[in-house]
C-alpha cells in the first residue's frame, strides 16, 4: 500500500451533511428579527452565502451563522473564515 493514500470514502461529504443538519437545527431554534435588508446595506456583495451570513450576524443569530460559515470553510470557501470567527465570538 502506498504511503499517503486514503482508505475508504472521503469524510468531507459526511462533514458537509452534518454541518447542513446543524444549520437546519439552528434555524429551527433561532428567533428571527426584522433587520435592515443586507442588500440595502451593501450593494457590492453578490454572493448569496455571504449575504445570508451578514443577515444572520446582524440578527444576532450566531449559532446558525457559525454552522453556515463552518460548512462553507469546510467546502474550501476561505473567505467565510472571517464570518466563522465573528459568529464564534458572538456565541461567547
Amino acid at each position: 500500500m502506498e504511503k499517503g493514500k486514503q482508505l475508504g470514502p472521503s469524510p468531507l461529504p459526511k462533514r458537509d451533511e452534518f454541518l447542513s443538519q446543524m444549520v437546519a437545527l439552528a434555524n429551527r431554534v433561532s428567533m428571527p428579527e426584522i433587520v435592515e435588508d443586507v442588500e440595502e446595506m451593501d450593494d457590492t456583495i453578490t454572493n448569496d452565502d455571504e449575504k445570508k451570513l451578514l443577515r444572520l450576524l446582524n440578527q444576532n443569530d450566531f449559532s446558525e451563522a457559525f454552522f453556515v460559515a463552518r460548512r462553507l470553510v469546510a467546502q474550501g470557501e476561505d473567505w467565510a473564515a472571517e464570518y466563522l470567527e465573528q459568529a464564534r465570538l458572538g456565541l461567547d
